[in-house]
């Protein structure tokens, strides 16, 4: 008898253990997820800051220069990565569910990331397509009819058009710091219109029967069309098109009729486009130019970090290759 009550207590003693055991593992638990969402909300809000999301390089560049350290600024894609064919990851859909504000380029540039925000905007939140607007002048393409040419950036004056945009959505969003960003919107302005100038002058420089550009694609047509330069390119509008026979043969012939001595190649392009103009260039025994950035700037150790650096180093580069005899 004495026996069976002390094999009762320890069976007891084992089944209190176990459920201490398991109400301890329950709290640990709890304790682990519950952190785990807060250092989710740490990463997302950053000290309580509310985040706008950003699709290009450059469109992430111009909020930073305008938005100051009110918001938390997320860049989707990183330098070098080209936006035609970007593929969107896990992270952006949460990143735009958390975002008060989305920044876009618009103009069909974000591919399939348009429809990744598209399902994951939250109620209340803005999605502002800056290359979207009424004051700019937007290109078809030449080779297919009815779509959009997205680069509009290309023109600093239209670039501007885009930060003034973005410059009244942070005040809708956040009046409290109105003044504040005035001041940075006024401050960049100036650097544009600055800029604006500069290239214009520049191009000027180039003997007018050597103002023709090639690259590697269509990037470069408000470029041309407002600081008065012919481009080409090798393809259209868009990297995820492959060149058509007729495209290569045309773009030769044009290189030889011109007497074009430099073509240029670009910096977020896919390699089979950079090996195929560096053929065409070997061929025709021609130059090709220093590469130029188009859909995407530089990393911080490269001449185009900023959408400001980026413009000038294009414009000195281009003027510097078409003015050599």
């Amino acid at each position: 008898m004495l026996r069976r009550k002390k094999k009762m207590y320890k069976l007891t003693q084992h089944f209190v253990t176990y459920k201490k055991t398991l109400f301890y593992f329950l709290i640990f638990c709890f304790l682990v997820f519950a952190g785990a969402g807060c250092s989710k909300s740490k990463i997302s809000y950053s000290s309580g800051r509310p985040i706008i999301v950003c699709t290009t390089t450059m469109i992430t560049d111009l909020v930073q220069n305008l938005a100051g350290n009110h918001w938390k600024i997320i860049g989707i894609m990183k330098p070098g990565q080209d936006p035609h064919i970007y593929e969107p990851r896990p992270s952006d859909a949460l990143f735009i569910r958390k975002a008060k504000i989305v920044f876009e380029n618009g103009l069909h540039l974000e591919g399939t990331l348009k429809d990744i925000i598209s399902n994951n905007l939250s109620t209340g939140s803005l999605r502002v397509p800056l290359g979207e607007d009424p004051r700019i002048k937007v290109h078809e393409s030449k080779k297919y009819k009815g779509a959009p040419d997205p680069h509009v950036w290309m023109n600093v004056a239209y670039f501007r058009i885009m930060a003034e945009k973005c410059l009244k959505t942070l005040i809708q969003m956040d009046p409290k710091h109105q003044k504040e960003y005035e001041k940075r919107g006024k401050e960049y302005f100036l650097k544009l219109d600055k800029l604006h100038k500069k290239i214009l002058k520049r191009m000027s420089r180039i003997p007018r029967k050597r103002r023709v550009l090639v690259t590697t694609h269509d990037a470069f047509e408000y470029f041309g069309e407002v600081y008065d330069v012919e481009v080409a390119g090798l393809i259209g509008i868009s990297t995820d098109q492959e060149p058509r026979p007729q495209d290569i043969e045309n773009l030769k012939k044009l290189l030889k009729s011109r007497k074009i001595p430099t073509v240029f190649i670009e910096t977020s392009v896919n390699s089979g486009l950079i090996n195929l103009m560096k053929k065409i260039q070997r061929e025709l025994g021609i130059q090709v130019g220093p590469p130029l950035f188009s859909d995407s700037l530089g990393d911080k150790d490269s001449p185009a970090p900023t959408y400001l650096q980026m413009m000038d180093y294009n414009s000195k580069v281009i003027s510097e290759s078409l003015s050599k005899a």
